[in-house]
């Protein structure tokens, strides 16, 4: 199809080169402003204070993962239920809080394989010459579903696993489980699938990518569309996850240079073009704009919703994720996927100011992930005997 055809955007490397040239535009756009906020002399001493505006780096890792759990949480009660249905029960708004959609409100399956490969990302960075991949996180994962053959042959490596409230079925894709058994790659597909699951745990693959140059978020896209292909084979989810995973990492370590949103995307294909150009055309409805784009069954729906969502209210946190789940599809994918763009945008402050996390399931294993990712990522690792905490959960 067309929009099959145009997907394939993801992988032209004239559309990156153009990529990085808009950023160093970005780049000194932004040095230039600060320069005329100085005094006669041209110091920049308006620098700070602009900068001031901006979430810190570790702030941004939480935001992403905690946006993700609440986009997923919100939504969970309400995926699958026709918009008549929805509005019916909670309102002409839809659902609007953590407490309505439970107490504890639940995480589903795509937090707990976020939080698995997030586990395994900082303990491959904290253990030298040990081999290992998400797909042992995965494996472990799947022990939480009920298939402990893994874990009973190798044992647990990640400390999360004995948290026994990770040890539910909630609602995991199918073709996740029965893929997990098997493993696919870039070279071999396991099957044809494009299910969204893929892109509701690509936001961590790029929390894990280390700045290392300016060709570093074509390494991101490419280990996110790895991971990707573990699970599903078909191109447009293994396209879309590297998309997201390389899209945070720019928003991560580049956001502090943009303005708006949207200008932090790397290269996108038609559906997230026309999700950015909905986003800001008022006389269309977010629900009017949300069929416009699918019901978020799928990688690239899931993917465009999102943001258009994150793009249309990317000031408003509380709203995007309010009209990212309030919709006829899979509203928890599409919830946790806006919630893993605009909470590493705006940082871990303005998501909790719009939900109240006392009421998010696992919230305090969630940051503590999303803290250790960071340090693991952005600073050094403790070294072996250093910190005693470190090891017991990362030195296995």
């Amino acid at each position: 199809t067309k929009l099959e055809e145009s997907s394939m955007i993801f992988g032209n490397t004239k559309l990156f080169t153009d990529w990085k040239n808009g950023t160093v535009l970005a780049v000194i756009k932004r040095f230039m402003k600060l320069h005329y906020m100085g005094d006669n002399n041209g110091e920049m001493k308006g620098y700070l204070d602009i900068l001031k505006g901006y979430p810190d780096i570790l702030s941004c890792y939480k935001g992403c993962l905690l946006g993700g759990a609440v986009g997923d949480a919100l939504g969970y009660p309400v995926e699958s239920m026709s918009e008549d249905a929805i509005f019916g029960r909670y309102g002409e708004e839809g659902i609007k809080t953590l407490k309505e959609a439970g107490s504890p409100a639940l995480i589903s399956g795509n937090t707990q394989m976020t939080l698995f490969a997030g586990n395994e990302c900082i303990y491959r960075r904290s253990n030298i010459n040990v081999e290992t991949v998400i797909w042992n996180g995965y494996q472990e994962w799947l022990g939480t579903q009920g298939d402990t053959r893994w874990v009973d042959r190798n044992g647990s490596k990640m400390w999360i696993y004995e948290d026994e409230r990770l040890h539910h079925l909630r609602a995991p894709e199918k073709t996740c489980l029965n893929s997990i058994r098997k493993g696919g790659t870039l070279e071999d597909p396991i099957n044809n699938s494009k299910g969204c699951g893929t892109v509701t745990r690509a936001a961590v693959i790029g929390l894990s990518a280390r700045y290392d140059g300016y060709d570093f978020l074509v390494e991101v896209k490419k280990m996110g569309e790895r991971e990707a292909a573990l699970t599903h084979g078909h191109a447009l989810a293994v396209k879309s996850s590297g998309w997201l995973a390389a899209t945070v990492a720019n928003i991560i370590d580049m956001g502090f240079l943009y303005n708006r949103l949207e200008e932090s995307f790397v290269p996108y294909p038609e559906l997230i073009y026309m999700a950015i150009t909905l986003a800001y055309d008022l006389n269309v409805s977010d629900l009017d704009a949300i069929h416009m784009l699918g019901e978020g069954w799928v990688a690239e729906e899931a993917l465009a919703i999102a943001v258009f969502c994150a793009v249309r209210y990317q000031d408003d946190f509380a709203k995007a994720i309010r009209v990212s789940v309030n919709h006829k599809g899979d509203s928890n994918s599409t919830g946790a996927i806006c919630g893993n763009l605009l909470g590493a945008w705006l940082g871990k402050e303005k998501v909790a100011e719009a939900f109240d996390l006392n009421d998010l399931e696992l919230c305090d294993v969630i940051e503590t992930i999303a803290e250790d990712l960071y340090t693991a990522v952005q600073k050094m690792v403790p070294e072996p005997g250093e910190n005693k905490v470190w090891d017991r959960k990362y030195r296995r």
